[in-house]
């Protein structure tokens, strides 16, 4: 199963946590709205037709 865990950090920036069998990628999106940086996040890596679980770390 593939998954993203988001937060936002102290400066406002989002941050992203994405996790799935063999691979871990952290990026962070300055001045993007949620919707946004999850389809770059999802295109930049070739995610863009695989199901994935998000949720939102406090």
């Amino acid at each position: 199963m593939r998954y993203i865990f988001y937060h936002y950090n102290h400066f406002g920036t989002l941050v992203f946590d994405y996790y799935d069998e063999d691979t871990h990628v952290s990026q962070s999106y300055m001045f993007y709205t949620l919707k946004q940086a999850v389809i770059k996040l999802r295109r930049d890596n070739g995610l863009q037709y695989k199901r994935i679980k998000i949720s939102k770390l406090f």
